[in-house]
């Protein structure tokens, strides 16, 4: 469940049909959640999907480096229609030009959970984004987001 206090950014600018978007507004702007809801990738062992999708997010986001701190994939019992899933988290720092790619770049801790339900024919992702001075705070939603995690309609997956 998200904080109350997180803001659904498709309030105030456009936001992809398989996303949902949330940012702290404290934060101004440095903080983030993307929910993400992708065809499943059958040619994507599930021990190497969270690195690649993290890998693939800081291509997209044009990041100069990476590194990655921390990546386990275990089978867990997340709730989507009563079968049990694989789960990989993974966490680590992209670093970005934040206002664009001559400006400085800056660290940013990334925090991703992958679930990968063939049973829907869906990756699910669930990205944290914040500067590493909200890392706790992050870290915080990220666990929070995932453990409470729970799919009531599967016309999304349709």
């Amino acid at each position: 469940m998200m904080p109350s206090d997180w803001v659904d950014a498709s309030s105030f600018r456009d936001v992809p049909d398989h996303q949902e978007v949330y940012m702290h507004p404290a934060a101004k702007g440095e903080q983030s959640v993307i929910i993400e809801i992708l065809q499943y990738d059958d040619k994507l062992p599930d021990d190497k999907a969270a690195e690649y999708y993290f890998n693939d997010l800081a291509n997209a986001d044009g990041a100069t480096s990476i590194e990655i701190d921390a990546n386990r994939t275990k089978t867990s019992m997340v709730d989507i229609f009563g079968v049990p899933v694989t789960r990989g988290d993974i966490s680590g720092v992209h670093m970005k030009a934040k206002l664009g790619p001559s400006s400085p770049t800056s660290p940013v801790v990334v925090l991703m959970s992958v679930i990968r339900a063939v049973n829907i024919d869906s990756d699910i992702l669930i990205t944290c984004h914040s500067f590493p001075e909200f890392l706790s705070e992050i870290r915080d939603v990220h666990d929070s987001l995932v453990d409470s995690l729970r799919f009531v309609d599967k016309s999304l997956f349709i």
